[in-house]
């Protein structure tokens, strides 16, 4: 499955980035409690104290384990001077790090992601898909979710999959109910979007209509009043049709980002699903 694109490359890259700490927050969440002493000290590697105390506060703060590679070397600084360790960055096994994220989810009362997470997220998201703005508000929302349920935060993959699937099952029940309208008569001027632009050779109508634009030339005032028109009324001419099918205004703004950001390949390429041109 190719999931959407949630969040960009540095949205992304934040989820999955430990957050920015000042001296104050170090001191406050890389306080090892009493409860976590002893098996903190049965650590023999210094390297691997300083990988368990980090990873400590960081879900400590956000409920999030993050990839070591990815720990500020501020923190990891802080944490050495603090507990008199002194590391070689020597790298930790796999099944190490798993044994002190179950250790600091059990000291907190949290669960590892599983079926029964998965499937309140996906409960969730089916309801929410069509009203919140942006997949990026549901990522989020999913986000607080999880935590609520007291779970451990999910890996970005975990949530993308939800959403995709959630925003897939909204697309095939529109096309569904579009089905019935294959033939209507009011659904023919979408083709105008895909004939090719006359005053602009090599270019598609569909063009046009992407960005407006903010000149006060008398002749380009004209010109985009035309082609705010032009939309007015193809509006009104498939607005029953809309709102029979009952497409919501967050529905309607994702497929018009997309379209927004496709070239005229893509868009034709998906042009035999109606929902895909009639949003």
């Amino acid at each position: 499955m190719t999931y959407i694109k949630v969040l960009n490359y540095s949205q992304k890259k934040e989820f999955e980035t430990p957050p920015q700490l000042n001296d104050e927050m170090r001191r406050e969440i890389f306080a090892v409690p009493s409860l976590l002493s002893q098996q903190l000290y049965s650590i023999d590697l210094a390297d691997n104290r300083v990988k368990f105390i980090a990873m400590f506060g960081y879900f400590k703060l956000t409920r999030c384990f993050y990839d070591p590679n990815s720990f500020h070397h501020d923190d990891i600084d802080y944490i050495c001077k603090r507990f008199e360790l002194k590391i070689d960055d020597r790298s930790s096994a796999k099944n190490t790090l798993s044994i002190y994220k179950r250790l600091i989810r059990d000291h907190f009362g949290y669960q590892s992601p599983d079926d029964i997470l998965r499937q309140i997220l996906t409960d969730t998201a089916n309801k929410l898909i069509a009203q919140l703005p942006t997949p990026k508000a549901l990522f989020y929302a999913l986000v607080e979710l999880a935590i609520e349920h007291r779970y451990e935060v999910p890996s970005y993959t975990f949530l993308s999959k939800i959403i995709t699937e959630a925003m897939n099952d909204r697309r095939t029940s529109i096309f569904d109910r579009l089905q019935s309208y294959t033939n209507n008569d009011s659904l023919q001027v979408l083709e105008f979007f895909t004939q090719t632009d006359e005053t602009l050779p090599g270019r598609y109508v569909l063009n046009r209509f992407k960005k407006f634009s903010h000149s006060l030339k008398p002749s380009k005032i004209k010109e985009e009043v035309r082609t705010y028109e032009a939309i007015r009324n193809i509006n009104g001419s498939i607005s029953t049709i809309v709102n029979e099918i009952g497409i919501e205004e967050n529905t309607a703004r994702h497929y018009a980002q997309w379209v927004e950001k496709s070239d005229m390949h893509q868009t034709k390429v998906r042009s035999d699903q109606l929902c895909d041109m009639l949003v």
